[in-house]
């Protein structure tokens, strides 16, 4: 038997596709079919399983990522599910055998046993099931249509291939196959999964992935090297552990697959990714020393240099018709773009409450660069990732060095897109040590355009570099590149990311006016004059004074603020220009005193969302290129400054693995200043300022969540967005385990308190310099780990904040992490007595509805009240003979212990009961493994042992965390007297259907609160309120009205009766505080299809009570009663 028919014996390929721009082309997976012909024959003599993706439902705006796509996508999916057919029948199908089929079907389950948690599909099999194609008929989702390929597959190896993924090396998958099989039962050094190597993998042996964790360290320095079998001894594959499950090209055990990746319905849902659902908990597990339990590995040759994998960008990538399509439209846009833009040159120099103010001066600013100095346009800014660095080597006139452009993205108003895999700078370094970069690399736009550019230059004393930048590109749309004289200056992070990226501002080099007809155009293009009318000095001076009621006029009307200038500016004829110059000398700076004095007592709104630049001129790009030079602060070490435009997709590339935000879209102009500040001898914070153009005064510090070491950057994004000065901290820690705290209490003090702290003193600090004034008024926003940071600055900082929105808190720490960890030892893991599955907690969640939903006379899978609820789970107990869809008498005891307080061993409380319906974030806390952050916490900061073990947790363990509270992270104080007394405001809000954090906590804190002040919620109203939201999960989502404003994920309505970060600033700002939330619930829970109904919530004590007449979803049937 040759060895490709021993291949085809062992190994199935799986082939997923899905609706992509490109369609109805095939060029995506000809290119992979080629790239495996080409590296690795023997996967096109495999059988082949080829699953088509669905769609969810067509509408007008395609969002691919949530099974949402267009009319014509629609079509061309169905022309591209034939076309792929005949493309893998051509390749695959065997010899002599005709295109026969027989079909069946079957169904793919997901979620619990509740609701239409299915999806039919059909399978397709050509006779000798060489070809089998999988049509689902809706959208499943990678991982879902990974799990329906498995099922379909015959032999003990998969290959799983994405559609826009193509091999770069050769392949030795004959041995690989045959070591595999070799270490199947191997329990020391199991092989079950090996990926390829894309451009983040590169040198991963050696990565801060593994270097930071001893255990991973020394494991992979152990296991790394080249193995081999006796069928090919001549064959060394070289592999290393890898401690992740990615979902890029990998081979695997099919019998692994099914068991370790899909072992129930609830591994996966529909839309999941694996390695978003799947990877960050088998990383978790790899950490705590499981990895033989996942037996990973990586395709390792060349010690991890060599790069095998290139993404074909199948999400964004069109095919040649779409191309042209999309390249006539924008360039029919960028036409336009050009006429606008000479029309409004002004509006586009000075963007604050001057730019109308001083109109009619402005070219006083301005004559010496158009009439004799060049201007400059801003192109756009790069984020490019850099790969490992390659010496050249000393020729004797420097040193040159190779350093891979291996992606990234640039953003502008012009252009804007990805940067190809493909590229390079050859820098030399002197022989007076300064380095030169020299690049080549390619840019391809978001329509399609392919741009090749050159940049070289030398490097500054201060460490950035000025570019000149050469492009080159034959699409109609862009060759006005080809003839520009282009600038950049780069920027290089320095710490932890130094090497990693680099960041560059492009800008283009325009002529000034020249001869005296030139100069003329040039001023009609910018002025826009239409007519020579009587104009002299006096008539100037007129217009100076009508200017600032026409700047009143235009900041409360919907006129253009262009259309305006250029009535102003067509009264003056280009012969009296001149004089009019004279009168701007003159009375520029007593128009602007005039203006700045009387602007706030006159237009007080005018200063909302305008901030007013005190260096005339300086546009807000160049000031945010200039400020990582100018930013000098104690302690603290600037990485980059990046100008961000409107709608520009920010990636985080060094971003740790476990945070899971890899990127973040914002919709305004800003300025992200990234930045370390140490705050002891021995630690430090990340820390992020994002700045935006639209300032209106305010300053908003945002929190963390679990045990995280993330900046929350969607929490960022979402103040920036309302104007806020937006800044985020770390916890002074990377990633989400409490592993950095493990004999390190500089770190425990960051999370406890110090980060957001230090990062409110030092973000205060940055927004002055950059801004030039104080902030109006400063918030906080945060929800879980977040909500405790908030309370703990009302209860020590006090002065920090005039408003918090605290969600959620992870206040009563101690008793929380008990809380948690109790689970564990009540529910046990699989096997024991006591022990519910998920499937079993799911039946238990909807006897609590059938007990408890219709208290509060509606029965919409909502309990607006939990509080009324006493849930038996005796209701469930087995009756005699019965098997299924019940529980044993030991279950339903873990049940009631679940939803009953928790006592020490002296019988003191420590932390309240799961409130019935809390359901949202439950199955992370409860499931077959201990709780991550409760273990951790007491293996590394309580007991300062890696080894302690999680089964063994009793009350003993609860006490101990209580008693030593490091730093004081119980954050359970009930003066609020420094929030009273200085005027600043509270809002606290908590989801009824929280499943990881009681809300009744909350509600405690409230009344201990009033208690410790002596103060009844009359009182306590005038300052702290607290909301109980119902059917709000976890900080948000939920089956209820919980859209309220909370997150950027959870917007409601965008006015202060339904969003909290906006009732928060009515309220210090105005006065007026919020009686009530109006939360929205959404059709199907997507607000895509609309609002369901909107539902007032309460402020504690009182609560949310239905008239019983009326419709329940008209928020005026419900009112709050005591």
């Amino acid at each position: 038997m040759s060895e490709q028919v021993s291949v085809n014996d062992l190994l199935t390929v799986i082939i997923t596709t899905s609706v992509t721009p490109s369609a109805p082309s095939t060029e995506l997976l000809e290119a992979i079919l080629e790239s495996f012909d080409r590296h690795c024959p023997a996967l096109l003599s495999c059988n082949v399983i080829v699953v088509f993706d669905g769609y969810d439902k067509i509408v007008p705006t395609a969002r691919l990522k949530k099974g949402q796509v267009t009319p014509q996508q629609a079509e061309n999916f169905a022309s591209y599910k034939q076309n792929v057919k005949n493309l893998i029948l051509g390749r695959y199908q065997r010899h002599g055998e005709g295109s026969t089929f027989t079909n069946t079907h079957a169904k793919a389950e997901y979620g619990s046993t509740r609701g239409d948690n299915e999806v039919s599909y059909t399978i397709s099999q050509t006779c000798d099931k060489s070809v089998t194609f999988i049509e689902p008929s809706r959208r499943l989702g990678f991982g879902l249509a990974v799990r329906s390929a498995l099922r379909a597959t015959e032999t003990p190896y998969v290959w799983v291939q994405q559609h826009d993924w193509a091999l770069l090396s050769d392949l030795p998958i004959e041995p690989m196959l045959q070591i595999m099989k070799a270490h199947e039962s191997d329990l020391e050094v199991p092989i079950k999964y090996i990926c390829l190597a894309a451009v983040r993998m590169l040198s991963y042996a050696t990565s801060m992935d593994v270097a930071r964790f001893p255990a991973l360290r020394n494991l992979t320095a152990s296991l790394t090297g080249d193995f081999s079998t006796a069928s090919y001894p001549d064959a060394k594959v070289p592999l290393t552990p890898m401690y992740f499950w990615h979902d890029k090209p990998h081979l695997a055990s099919t019998a692994h697959y099914l068991s370790r990746v899909f072992p129930t319905r609830l591994a996966m849902f529909r839309g999941d990714f694996i390695e978003d659902k799947i990877g960050q908990r088998a990383r978790a597990q790899m950490k705590e020393g499981e990895w033989n339990k996942w037996a990973t590995w990586l395709y390792y040759p060349d010690g991890g240099k060599q790069l095998c994998l290139r993404h074909l960008q199948g999400r964004t990538r069109e095919n040649a018709t779409g191309q042209a399509d999309r390249a006539a439209m924008w360039k029919q846009r960028n036409e336009s773009r050009d006429v606008e833009k000479e029309s409004s040159v002004v509006e586009m120099r000075i963007t604050s409450f001057l730019s109308f103010t001083l109109l009619a001066i402005e070219p006083c600013f301005t004559t010496a660069q158009r009439l004799g100095t060049p201007s400059y346009e801003f192109l756009y800014t790069v984020n490019a990732s850099l790969g490992e660095r390659w010496p050249v080597g000393d020729y004797g006139q420097g040193s040159r060095v190779v350093i891979p452009i291996t992606g990234g993205t640039f953003n502008g108003p012009r252009l804007s897109g990805t940067i190809n895999n493909l590229g390079a700078d050859w820098g030399l370094t002197d022989s007076k040590g300064v380095f030169f970069p020299d690049t080549r690399y390619n840019l391809r736009t978001h329509d399609g355009a392919d741009i090749f550019i050159q940049t070289a230059g030398p490097t500054q004393p201060d460490g950035r570099t000025l570019l000149r930048g050469i492009f080159q590109t034959g699409h109609p749309d862009y060759e006005w590149l080809n003839y520009i004289v282009a600038i950049g200056v780069l920027q290089r992070p320095t710490g932890d990311h130094k090497g990693k990226y680099v960041l560059i501002d492009m800008w283009q080099v325009s002529l000034p006016c020249e001869s005296q007809q030139g100069e003329e155009d040039c001023r009609a293009r910018i002025w826009a004059h239409t007519a020579d009318t009587s104009w002299n000095l006096a008539s100037g001076i007129k217009l100076l004074e009508i200017t600032v009621v026409h700047s009143y006029y235009l900041a409360n009307s919907q006129e253009s603020s262009p259309l305006w200038r250029r009535r102003i500016i067509s009264t003056i004829p280009t012969s009296k220009l001149g004089a009019f110059y004279t009168v701007c000398r003159v009375y520029t700076i007593m128009v602007s005193q005039i203006v700045m004095n009387l602007s706030s007592l006159l237009f007080p709104s005018l200063l909302q969302g305008s901030h007013v630049f005190s260096e005339t001129g300086v546009d807000f790009a160049t000031r945010c290129a200039d400020f990582a030079t100018s930013l000098q602060l104690p302690d603290t070490k600037v990485w980059f400054t990046q100008h961000v435009s409107p709608g520009t997709k920010i990636t985080f590339p060094d971003n740790h693995e476990t945070c899971r935000r890899p990127e973040q879209v914002v919709d305004v102009e800003l300025c992200r200043i990234a930045m370390s500040v140490a705050t002891s001898p021995i630690s430090n914070i990340s820390f992020e300022a994002w700045l935006p153009s639209n300032w209106t005064g305010r300053f908003l510090s945002t929190g963390n969540g679990g045990m995280s070491g993330c900046i929350q950057y969607e929490d960022i994004a979402y103040g920036v967005g309302l104007g806020f000065a937006t800044v985020g901290a770390n916890n002074g820690l990377n990633g989400t385990s409490a592993l950095p705290m493990f004999h390190h209490p500089e770190v425990v003090e960051d999370y406890a308190y110090r980060s957001v702290h230090t990062g409110v003193v030092v973000g205060k600090q940055v927004t002055k310099q950059f801004y030039g004034q104080d902030h109006t008024k400063s918030y906080y926003l945060g929800c879980s780990t977040g909500g405790r940071q908030g309370f703990k600055e009302a209860q020590d900082f006090p002065e920090d904040f005039d408003g918090i929105v605290a969600g959620a808190p992870a206040f009563a720490f101690g008793g929380l992490m008990s809380r948690s960890a109790s689970f564990w030892a009540i529910d046990g893991p699989p096997g024991s007595p006591s022990y519910l599955s998920l499937d079993d907690w799911d039946m238990v969640h909807n006897d609590v509805l059938t007990q408890c939903d219709r208290l509060d006379g509606v029965e919409d899978g909502v309990i607006e009240d939990p509080n009324l609820c006493q849930y038996r789970p005796e209701s469930l107990i087995c009756a005699e003979g019965q098997t299924e869809k019940c529980l044993t008498a030991h279950q339903a005891e873990a049940v009631r212990r679940i939803f009953s307080p928790l006592f020490g061993s002296d019988g003191n409380f420590i932390y309240p009961r799961l409130q019935p319906g809390g359901t949202h974030g439950f199955h992370y806390v409860v499931n077959d493994n201990p709780f991550p952050y409760s273990t951790e916490w007491l293996r590394y900061v309580i007991y300062e042992n890696a080894d302690w073990d999680p089964s063994t947790t009793n009350t003993k363990d609860y006490e101990a965390m209580i008693e030593k509270n490091p730093y004081n992270v119980q954050t359970w104080k009930g003066d609020l007297s420094g929030i009273r007394d200085r005027g600043a405001k509270i809002l606290h809000y908590h989801g009824l259907q929280d499943g990881m954090i009681s809300s009744e906590i909350s509600q405690i804190y409230y009344d201990y609160v009033s208690r410790t002040m002596g103060l009844g919620s009359t009182e306590l109203d005038k300052f702290y309120r607290l909301f109980r939201i119902s059917g709000c999960g976890h900080c948000a989502w939920g089956d209820g009205a919980s859209h309220i404003g909370s997150k950027l994920i959870n917007i409601g309505g965008l006015d202060p009766e339904s969003n909290l970060l906006l009732a928060i600033v009515r309220w210090v700002e105005e006065g007026i505080p919020p009686e009530t939330i109006m939360g929205y619930r959404y059709v199907d829970g997507e607000r895509e299809k609309g609002v369901d109904y909107k539902r007032r919530h309460c402020r504690y004590p009182y609560r949310n009570v239905w008239d019983r007449a009326s419709d329940p979803k008209d928020p005026d049937s419900w009112s709050c009663q005591l």
